[in-house]
């Protein structure tokens, strides 16, 4: 809940990629030759702390601008009472 309150302008691409980068902080803590030989049982598992990590380098690609803009789009056009 924490993190989900943090990802504002992210987009859905923006949190995949998030997730990505997230998922590969605990592999970093092996050398690239102990990566190799490492058993899926050796790697601990993703923390907050690694998606705090991951937003350092992936940031939101959308701005208030770009909300304001769907929000209306979303009201003009696309109407579910038709």
């Amino acid at each position: 809940m924490k993190l989900a309150k943090n990802l504002e302008f992210y987009s859905a691409s923006d949190i995949s990629g998030l997730v990505k980068e997230a998922a590969m902080e605990p592999l970093r803590s092996f050398s690239s030759m102990e990566v190799l030989g490492v058993s899926k049982y050796q790697i601990r598992a993703i923390s907050l702390k690694d998606f705090e990590s991951a937003k350092k380098i992936v940031l939101p690609s959308l701005t208030k601008k770009d909300v304001i803009f769907f929000y209306e789009w979303e009201k003009k056009y696309a109407s579910f009472d038709k």
